[in-house]
């Protein structure tokens, strides 16, 4: 069969109100002169939506679109066309920056993202096994010396047109960082292994928006100038269940917290394990735990800035939502609020949370086959 190459579908999700049961559709946009939708309930195999001109006030952020007045969360592509059509000019490469570069991870990043590329994944972990420190060290080429030590081995990928040869030709600059021919097998190292250390910390959650803004190095940067020391890192998405269990202590308590659910689950977010560094102070003093997991919120807090990004700018211009946010929803990072919930927040997304697929990101204006 050969596919209409007008049309795409995706397969889209919706959290209906009055049943309070998550259905299912299939959603097909037709991009032809006059765009048009529809839609077909995958549940009950019937007709949701006739085809109908796409509305002018139609509006996508990411993996959620917002159609007729319905939030469409879109989990997947509806058919091997769509996906072949969406990704046919991109690859992705797998980069690994071994615990000695840690420090320059930051600057890593952001070297890339500033080539045009979309970070795909970005994960801390560590290898344990004596087989696991020898294979990894012939497949990134590095001494086996290189892989054991106190920092983490941290796997990134990113996706791009050319990616692997934009990339080879930007980690040949840094001695020691590896782009290896075999990305599949180097995305798999050290998979399932956390670095997060669950004590005296606190949470940090890059947003999606700001991932696909492409600054996710200047914000570690800004995070590690200010004194902070970031444990673990780990790259994924959420769907709308796990975004309102997260966010469910703001209900009712802060205005638009739909939209604050909304933005939390329009793609992949980075979600990070922060510390303050160790303590140099005499080893006769002792500090309660309670007192560093103030320490490290307020710090957290204090590099953040003022939720309300126009307030940022004004009375704290050098934050990271001043520079980066976008609106009050889309206001660049997540943190922790109260110390008290630190570790919980970290649990939340290094041990109770199960990693969910990354999902495609729809474009309905300007597309072109």
């Amino acid at each position: 069969m050969e596919y209409d190459k007008k049309t795409i579908s995706f397969i889209a999700e919706w959290a209906d109100p009055i049943s309070q049961q998550t259905k299912r559709f299939l959603l097909k946009l037709h991009c032809s002169t006059n765009q048009e939708v529809e839609m077909r309930c995958l549940q009950t195999k019937r007709q949701f939506l006739k085809k109908t001109n796409l509305p002018s006030s139609l509006e996508e952020q990411g993996a959620n679109v917002q159609l007729f007045s319905r939030d469409l969360n879109l989990v997947d592509y509806g058919d091997p066309h769509t996906k072949l059509l969406l990704e046919r000019d991109e690859e992705c490469t797998t980069v690994a920056v071994p615990p000695k570069l840690y420090g320059s991870l930051s600057n890593i990043i952001s070297s890339i993202e500033d080539d045009g590329l979309v970070l795909k994944d970005l994960r801390t972990t560590c290898l344990i096994e004596a087989h696991e420190v020898e294979s990894a060290a012939k497949l990134l080429n590095l001494n086996e010396s290189d892989l054991i030590r106190p920092e983490p081995l941290t796997i990134l990928s990113f996706r791009g047109n050319k990616a692997h040869e934009r990339v080879s030709d930007l980690t040949r600059q840094t001695e020691g960082l590896s782009c290896p021919a075999d990305s599949e097998e180097a995305s798999k190292l050290g998979l399932g292994r956390t670095t997060a250390t669950f004590q005296d910390c606190a949470c940090c959650l890059i947003k999606p928006h700001t991932v696909k803004d492409k600054v996710v190095g200047a914000v570690l940067g800004q995070l590690v100038s200010g004194g902070l020391v970031i444990t673990a890192a780990k790259m994924l998405s959420l769907d709308r269940a796990a975004a309102s269990e997260f966010l469910q202590v703001y209900e009712g308590v802060v205005p638009k917290y739909k939209e604050f659910v909304d933005e939390l689950c329009s793609g992949p977010l980075v979600a990070l394990e922060v510390r303050m560094p160790p303590d140099l102070l005499d080893c006769d003093t002792i500090i309660s735990s309670e007192i560093k997991q103030e320490r490290v919120v307020n710090a957290l807090r204090k590099l953040a800035g003022p939720w309300d990004v126009d307030f940022a700018r004004e009375l704290e211009p050098g934050t990271i939502r001043a520079r980066f946010g976008r609106s009050k929803i889309q206001n660049a990072i997540h943190v922790t609020d109260l110390p008290k919930d630190g570790v919980d927040d970290v649990e939340f997304f290094f041990r109770s949370l199960e990693l969910l697929p990354t999902r495609p990101r729809l474009h309905f204006r300007g597309w072109q086959t």
